[in-house]
């Protein structure tokens, strides 16, 4: 985590820092949900550009998808933590049912932004 700060502040600094402190590593908690939330910020650029985008460029303000498709942009990450990036991401998501005759009600994600 303290090799990442470098991007926060200039080279040098960071530099003498550690050479002072170390790698400042706490080992706790806050800094285990740092690691998970850089980690959903990395899938949530493709997710951005390849899903959202192309219906907002479209003048489209609403999205559904489907588990399986939020699956593979998410994997493993859990409902909680999915809920958490899009509220921090200021898009509005929630869980709904969408009848499709013949094959019953898929679970989907309602997106809209």
């Amino acid at each position: 985590m303290a090799q990442d700060q470098k991007r926060c502040i200039p080279p040098h600094v960071a530099e003498a820092i550690t050479a002072h402190v170390g790698d400042n590593d706490l080992m706790n908690g806050p800094e285990l949900r740092s690691l998970a939330m850089g980690a959903h910020e990395k899938l949530w650029q493709p997710f951005f550009e390849q899903q959202l985008k192309p219906f907002a460029e479209r003048g489209v303000m609403k999205a559904w998808l489907t588990e399986d498709n939020m699956s593979w942009y998410f994997p493993d990450v859990s409902e909680e933590c999915l809920l958490d990036l899009f509220k921090r991401k200021e898009v509005v998501i929630e869980k709904t049912t969408y009848w499709a005759p013949r094959r019953g009600p898929p679970e989907m994600w309602e997106l809209s932004w």
